[in-house]
């Protein structure tokens, strides 16, 4: 079919009222000096070029209505460009919102993966070369920017290990850093009595675990030491903490500190995190304090309820031999001490 690049076109062909920015940018041909640009794109390894015109684009113009993707109507989402090799990957610009976010329709989730909190963010992105295009970059003070951003790293944080996702966490991983700073950005759950009081704790929690994924350990372990959440100072996650420090940073000691900064504190030491404590404790040579750590869980457990203390034994067990075997250690000693 014959595309119109026009607002009165769009409107009639996607069901919807163009905003003003988007009329704007189609009037003017504003996309013109862009094409064959390229762009920085959520799970590609490099920039690839994009095209605004042609017979590929025209393509999505005739599957108006359709399910799958979703255009006009109440959604509002309208083909922008195609990318350079992809038959079924194409970027999309939401025409009815005033600021007119971009996307990227992938086949792969059936769902749009926003890419460009503004068209204008979006278009400034963009290269002559592969070195020249960049990360669309992000609203200053904007809220909805950083619950945006960590939802997006939870998505990709629980796909299938691959190297696109590899590439798509280095890739949220720098929206994450540019908006966990400290600032004047709002919500209703937020931080207290720290410098990034002002900062959500979902943004802050998905930065470490983007930094763990990428093996950023001390980075992750950073993150997750100075920031605060259920009242406990300085820690977002104790569980992750300690995972951290016994198992890829060699801080034993850090370890320790903290539980024993938690004990007798409102904050329940939860078995993974004793876990940890013990083997803390194990490996600076306090084999019967680790033992004691570990019993003394297993004393809450009444001893009637025979299956539950055989399964934390056994949970128990499991985890020193683990972590034994990966360092190098004999676990004997202390395995001989924990028993249901």
């Amino acid at each position: 079919m014959t595309i119109r690049l026009e607002p009165t076109f769009i409107a009639e062909r996607f069901n919807l009222e163009p905003s003003n920015r988007y009329s704007k940018f189609l009037s003017t041909q504003e996309w013109k000096p862009f094409q064959r640009f390229f762009a920085e794109l959520p799970t590609y390894e490099s920039a690839l070029r994009i095209s605004f015109e042609g017979e590929a684009l025209a393509r999505y113009f005739e599957e108006a209505g359709s399910s799958e993707p979703e255009f006009g109507g109440t959604a509002g989402w309208v083909p922008l460009a195609t990318i350079e090799g992809e038959a079924a990957t194409f970027l999309a610009v939401k025409a009815t919102d005033p600021e007119c976010p971009v996307a990227m329709w992938e086949p792969d989730t059936e769902q749009y993966t926003p890419w460009a909190e503004t068209l204008d963010l979006f278009l400034a992105s963009l290269g002559k070369t592969k070195r020249a295009a960049k990360v669309p970059a992000l609203k200053a003070g904007d809220i909805g920017a950083v619950n945006q951003a960590a939802n997006e790293a939870e998505d990709i944080l629980d796909r299938p290990n691959s190297a696109k996702k590899t590439k798509a966490i280095e890739k949220i991983v720098l929206k994450l850093e540019a908006l966990t700073v400290p600032g004047p950005l709002m919500s209703e759950k937020r931080l207290v009595n720290t410098e990034w009081a002002t900062v959500p704790t979902q943004a802050l929690r998905m930065k470490g675990e983007c930094y763990k994924a990428l093996g950023r350990y001390a980075e992750a372990a950073a993150v997750f030491e100075g920031s605060i959440i259920d009242g406990v100072a300085t820690v977002i996650s104790n569980d992750e903490l300690c995972e951290l420090w016994i198992d890829h940073l060699n801080a034993p000691q850090k370890v320790i500190a903290l539980c024993q900064s938690l004990e007798g504190s409102h904050v329940k030491l939860l078995a993974g995190r004793r876990f940890n404590w013990g083997l803390a404790l194990f490996v600076t040579g306090q084999l019967d304090e680790a033992a004691r750590i570990f019993n003394e869980r297993l004393a809450l457990i009444p001893s009637t309820e025979t299956e539950r203390r055989v399964q934390y034994v056994k949970g128990a067990h499991d985890h020193i031999k683990e972590y034994c075997n990966a360092k190098g250690l004999d676990p004997v000693p202390l395995l001989q001490k924990i028993s249901a």
